[in-house]
């Protein structure tokens, strides 16, 4: 007989704006701190998992209509396999717009020093510094080690949607709002599980 598993308790806290602030300050010193600070800016204004995050393209980016398309994709098929569309928070625009700019920089250069190879080698947004023919599989080491650094050791990636979903409703958004955004089919989670509200707006 095997003993029941424990259920996983989620970590009730979440950083203030100045303490991400602080974290993403430390963040740009890091090797891959020139992918890793625009997928925490992204994490924390548009609440995806970090896997979907990851597995994001330009092409689901519509800078026009201010929409960010969450797709399920080979790899990636989303928890509950359905289509969303996120509305693009106002201060993720600048960011996106700007890393674009850098995005295509790298592959220029990269493209001038290997002729031969398929240029852009793929369209994700986040790619791996280090092999930048692949997409980013995760920042997790350069997350952790930032963290300690910044001294917020309670944070983790998806700490950046708990984030995301609490300041949401500190905003006044309704919940049945955020869940479409985040890809819930209720509201419950949002209310129970994610609703974790600074102490100073308690």
């Amino acid at each position: 007989c095997r003993p029941n598993k424990p259920r996983r308790s989620w970590t009730k806290w979440i950083p203030t704006k100045a303490e991400l602030e602080r974290f993403v300050g430390f963040a740009r010193k890091a090797y891959s701190g020139d992918v890793m600070v625009p997928w925490i800016w992204f994490m924390a204004y548009a609440g995806t998992r970090p896997t979907e995050a990851l597995f994001l393209e330009w092409n689901d980016i519509d800078f026009e209509t201010e929409t960010i398309h969450i797709r399920p994709k080979e790899g990636n098929l989303l928890k509950n396999h359905k289509y969303r569309v996120v509305n693009m928070h106002p201060d993720l625009k600048p960011i996106l717009v700007e890393f674009r700019k850098t995005w295509e920089e790298v592959f220029m250069v990269r493209a001038r020093r290997h002729p031969d190879e398929k240029s852009p080698p793929h369209n994700f947004v986040f790619f791996n510094p280090r092999k930048q023919t692949m997409k980013a599989k995760s920042f997790n080491s350069s997350f952790y080690n930032v963290r300690e650094k910044a001294g917020l050791p309670k944070l983790s990636p998806h700490g950046l949607r708990h984030f995301f979903i609490s300041y949401c409703l500190m905003s006044g958004i309704l919940p049945n709002t955020i869940a479409k955004w985040v890809g819930h089919s209720g509201t419950k989670m949002i209310e129970t599980t994610y609703g974790h509200l600074i102490p100073s707006f308690k």
